[in-house]
């Protein structure tokens, strides 16, 4: 099934480049043809496949959403394992992810395990 596109004003989104619910991704128009956002979101859509709703929606929204969230961290490195491919820091990724946006779901030396598992294959 491939994922489907809703493009929205970059004012509606204004808190990240795109989210994913299930199949949809809601994507900013500042990123649209953005090819690692794209891919990054993909990914989330795999997710969701893969965990179905209870799995993917249950745990990465409501499960222990502040300082600790296991499955959100492994489901964020693997998506952001894509920017890195497409050349971001490793580092970089691990601070947005261990970070406010995300809301501190691992500490940064655990984002940075996760994302190098995901570079250099699946953990």
């Amino acid at each position: 099934m491939t994922p489907r596109l809703l493009v929205v004003p970059n004012w509606l989104l204004f808190w990240a480049a795109a989210i994913t619910l299930g199949q949809l991704i809601i994507i900013r128009r500042a990123y649209q043809y953005d090819p690692v956002v794209l891919a990054h979101e993909t990914i989330h859509t795999l997710q969701f496949r893969r965990e179905g709703i209870f799995g993917y929606l249950i745990l990465y929204l409501f499960c222990l959403p502040f300082l600790y969230n296991p499955w959100r961290a492994r489901w964020e490195a693997e998506a952001y394992a894509v920017n890195v491919r497409a050349g971001a820091s490793v580092e970089f990724c691990a601070e947005i992810i261990s970070g406010f946006g995300y809301l501190w779901p691992c500490r940064k030396a655990r984002a940075v395990e996760l994302i190098n598992s995901y570079v250099g294959g699946t953990p």
